[in-house]
């Protein structure tokens, strides 16, 4: 397999100690991935996914002020599915019953489908001071879509490196 991407992840570990992507949704709008390869499930904060706006919230997504668009009620309800819920055991132990999500987003040319967990992350391991973080990758993605980690190079790449 060719090498899909090559990320450098040196400015988030170098800040926050642990590998982090920003990566875009509806065009300027984005969000904060962090890639926790301990756990082998995914996570989504329900203040990002169900993200709503009052009905007479006016904003410009394109970053002209003079477009100005009244968004959805949910303004990423095109990038998921509620599929269920399901009970899980957390990183800090605790069992709790969550909502079961699959989530669509595209990352350097590629689409990406998974399932997520919709826990909240703020008062959690994940609470990162000055970020917000609005999803978890664990090990079962970084596995099935060959994301590498690599420490020495400070990157994070798809597909093999020779």
């Amino acid at each position: 397999m060719a090498i899909k991407f090559i990320v450098s992840i040196a400015k988030a570990l170098k800040k926050h100690g642990l590998p982090m992507l920003r990566i875009k949704l509806l065009g300027t709008l984005c969000f904060d991935v962090l890639i926790d390869p301990s756990i082998s499930y995914n996570l989504i904060d329900p203040n990002f996914i169900y993200f709503d706006v009052d009905e007479d919230f006016y904003t410009c997504i394109d970053g002209h002020p003079d477009t100005l668009l009244k968004p959805k009620m949910h303004l990423f309800k095109d990038f998921f599915e509620i599929i269920g819920s399901h009970e899980m055991i957390d990183k800090d132990g605790a069992k709790q019953t969550v909502d079961k999500i699959s989530f669509n987003f595209e990352f350097k040319d590629e689409s990406y489908s998974e399932i997520y967990s919709v826990v909240e992350l703020k008062n959690t391991s994940y609470n990162i001071k000055n970020v917000s973080i609005d999803v978890v990758l664990g090990s079962d993605f970084l596995l099935k879509h060959n994301w590498i980690i690599d420490y020495k190079k400070l990157t994070l790449s798809s597909g093999n490196i020779n």
